[in-house]
Parts: C-alpha cells; structure tokens; sequence
C-alpha cells in the first residue's frame, strides 16, 4: 500500500490483513470506510477482472470509485483516456491490462447487478445504510 501513500488507521489494519473472501467494512460517518474499501480493492488488483461498486445510486459509488482511480493511477495501471465518469450515471474504468471497474446504481434494481450475464470477482456494496431493502433479497 506504500506505493499508493496510504496509511491505514489502527482499526482499519484488520481489514487489510484478513485474506477473507467476504469482507464487512463498517463503522460511523466519516470513519474512512470508502477510502479502505478502496484500499482493500487496489490491493487486490491482478486478482480481480471485473469490479462492481454498488451504490443506492451512481453518485453514491463516485467516492470509492474516485479514490481506486487516484490508487491506480499511482502505480500506472490506468489512463485518462480509460476512465469515464459523468456526473450522474454510471461511472467505469478499464486498466491497461483489461481489468474493468463500473459503478452500478440499486436503484435500477437487482437486475443491474445479476441480469449483466458477467460475474464480477468483486462486488463492493457502498452506502449499505441507504441501499433499499429488496437489494438484500
């Protein structure tokens, strides 16, 4: 994580030291969950080829999506030219090696994330505090 200048808190360390497939990353406002989220995701970059960032909309995924960027463009694995992100609507990124990263809104229901046909190798629920209850079904 040195490459990307992060520096974890003492209670986010847990996080990056587990090897666990599934990970629950909480806690109160403003206590670094998005930025270790995305920490968590960078580091597991090369294992992944396709991520989703779930929010209860686009915008609410930008934050996550904004800090894997700036990660990975610190270590080299994305250009200007492979990151789209609107103001509203989906958000994507695609890394020099073909990896891909988009930004998927619940409010378009399940179907944005199972009717795809793909299967992500990470799927990272963000704001799950605002997401609607069917999207936990």
């Amino acid at each position: 994580m040195a490459a990307v200048r992060y520096c974890p808190q003492a209670a986010q360390v847990p996080i990056h030291l587990a090897r666990n497939r599934i990970l629950l990353i909480s806690g109160g406002e403003q206590s670094g969950k998005s930025l270790s989220t995305a920490a968590e995701i960078v580091a597991r970059y090369g294992a992944w080829r396709l991520c989703y960032l779930v929010g209860p909309t686009y915008t609410g995924a930008h934050k996550e999506f904004d800090y894997i960027v700036a990660m990975l463009q610190k270590i080299g694995a994305v250009t200007n030219s492979g990151i789209s992100r609107p103001r509203n609507g989906k958000a994507t990124l695609r890394t020099r090696d073909g990896a891909t990263l988009e930004t998927i809104s619940s409010e378009d229901g399940t179907k944005s994330i199972t009717g795809t046909g793909e299967s992500p190798d990470v799927l990272a629920m963000v704001e799950a505090g605002k997401q609607s209850f069917d999207i936990y079904l």
